[in-house]
């Protein structure tokens, strides 16, 4: 792909470690463009509140060296890189937005992954989830059914700040198990949108909503991932877009894990816990504590079978009355009940668990 020199630097400058979008346009906007910023020394005024760390990784950056290895990257790859300055780039026409503004994204990690995920992966989800939040990272994600909405869970559980970027309209709920989800992401935080009111969530819509979603992070995690998985379009834009990939490694006998281990033997960054994150930014904290719980101990007989099953990770209602043979209206009841005692929770998609310790 040709790219003009101004559309190289713009590339480059978006790629630094520590320069999202508010920090791009602000040097943009005090140097005049992205040469001038390319060019600029370490204690150069105009480089405003940038970090000492982010200053040294500019620095590092201002090599044709660092230049080349980029672009050779994204070749190799086959990956095309499409700045506001190349004639191809499409920006959304406006972004529409439900609850909070300004969205905090110095500090934003979008967590991605698949609707169909295992009881790892959504156990992973709202781990890595709930961390980043703790650690006042904002938790961006798409609130799909499955990794998305586990995801937002654990940041919500964790009072942390939040976003969703949705493929339809910021007024329409999709999946519809995650309505009270989407309501609860715009009391806390924000759901994004470029589609206009009523806009129903079109399959084409996504492939567009991840770009957004990947372009508004500094690195994409994609916490698990089938070899078909949408997840990794997201990922395929966080590359372009000059952002950092990584992903949880899975079950290598595991079909739902063949796309996010196979990022893994590209090159993506292994993620065991959220911490590995925020020492590669040289992000401190800035969250709470977690919130400590009393968990309730049930009495029961049977909600002690229950509770027991999940102890090892969230469940399905299906699961459930599988793996311990209950008709599924007795089941139901007794599920209500645990509930409304707090002894366990019900997440989107009919998924239950164990409140977090």
């Amino acid at each position: 792909m040709e790219h003009t020199e101004q559309d190289r630097l713009w590339i480059w400058l978006g790629s630094v470690e520590g320069i999202g979008a508010q920090s791009f346009y602000t040097l943009i906007a005090a140097f005049g463009d992205a040469g001038e910023v390319y060019r600029a020394k370490e204690d150069d005024p105009r480089l405003g509140k940038l970090s000492a760390a982010v200053r040294a990784r500019l620095k590092k950056a201002q090599t044709g060296a660092y230049m080349e290895a980029l672009f050779g990257r994204l070749e190799k790859k086959g990956i095309k890189a499409v700045s506001r300055l190349h004639p191809d780039y499409l920006p959304p026409p406006a972004l529409y937005v439900r609850g909070r503004l300004p969205v905090p994204l110095e500090r934003a990690v979008a967590v991605v992954g698949s609707r169909r995920a295992t009881r790892y992966g959504l156990e992973a989800a709202f781990t890595i989830g709930r961390d980043l939040a703790l650690m006042g990272i904002t938790v961006v994600s798409g609130l799909a059914r499955g990794i998305d909405a586990r995801a937002h869970e654990g940041a919500l559980e964790a009072g942390g700040p939040v976003a969703g970027v949705l493929g339809c309209g910021v007024d329409v709920a999709y999946p519809k198990e995650n309505a009270r989800l989407c309501d609860r992401v715009a009391e806390c935080g924000s759901l994004l949108s470029e589609y206009a009111l009523g806009t129903r969530p079109l399959p084409g819509n996504f492939p567009m909503r991840n770009r957004i979603m990947s372009g508004l992070c500094r690195a994409a995690v994609v916490v698990e991932a089938g070899a078909k998985s949408g997840a990794l379009i997201t990922a395929d834009h966080a590359l372009a877009q000059g952002r950092d990939v990584y992903a949880v490694p899975g079950s290598i006998f595991s079909p739902a894990c063949e796309g996010s281990n196979r990022l893994l033997s590209d090159g993506a960054a292994p993620l065991l816990k959220a911490e590995d994150i925020a020492l590669a930014y040289g992000w401190g904290r800035q969250g709470k504590k977690a919130p400590q719980k009393a968990v309730s101990v049930p009495d029961d007989p049977l909600q002690q079978r229950i509770a027991a099953r999940l102890s090892s990770g969230p469940a399905s209602f299906d699961e459930l009355a599988d793996a311990l043979g209950m008709e599924a209206g007795k089941l139901n009841s007794v599920l209500t009940i645990m509930e409304l005692s707090g002894i366990i929770i019900q997440l989107s998609g009919r998924m239950f668990s164990l409140p977090e310790a």
